[in-house]
């Protein structure tokens, strides 16, 4: 789920309801590159202005960078509020590791003993049909622990 507050990203389920969060406020995409924080920032607050809100969520600032490397074919020459499609397309790559870097890090310390033995169960029941499994967004602990116990995706 993406929510639109004070987070840049917040991940929920229920076998861990604290879910995966990153305060919009500490999000530093590039700490070393003050160039490439501005320029975030300047998204962010265009952003707001564009769509008349307060609370900018990475979501939209990862579609609005997007539409912009696309419409500047991620080239240096051309530019688009003050991004240029190079910038676009470093920003963008820039976010999404610090996404990834974030969720690798609690995925690591997840605990997924209890998911494990759910699906050691599951894969005990009735092998005649097809044990099907819904959730209301693709998780990346319920598939750890299957491939954990041997179970294919």
């Amino acid at each position: 789920m993406i929510d639109g507050s004070n987070y840049a990203f917040r991940i929920i389920n229920k076998y861990n309801t604290r879910g995966y969060c990153v305060n919009m406020d500490q999000f530093n995409v590039l700490q070393e590159m003050d160039d490439m924080k501005k320029k975030f920032i300047h998204i962010k607050e265009s952003l707001k202005e564009l769509l008349n809100k307060e609370q900018i969520s990475i979501e939209d600032i990862l579609n609005y960078v997007r539409q912009i490397r696309e419409i500047t074919c991620e080239l240096a020459s051309r530019s688009y509020d003050s991004l240029t499609g190079e910038d676009a397309k470093n920003l963008d790559t820039a976010i999404c590791k610090h996404i990834y870097d974030s969720i690798n890090e609690k995925e690591k310390s997840s605990d997924i003993t209890e998911l494990r033995k759910f699906f050691a169960w599951l894969d005990m029941t009735s092998k005649k049909c097809t044990n099907e499994i819904f959730t209301t967004n693709y998780d990346l602990l319920l598939e750890k622990s299957m491939e954990s116990n041997y179970i294919q995706t």
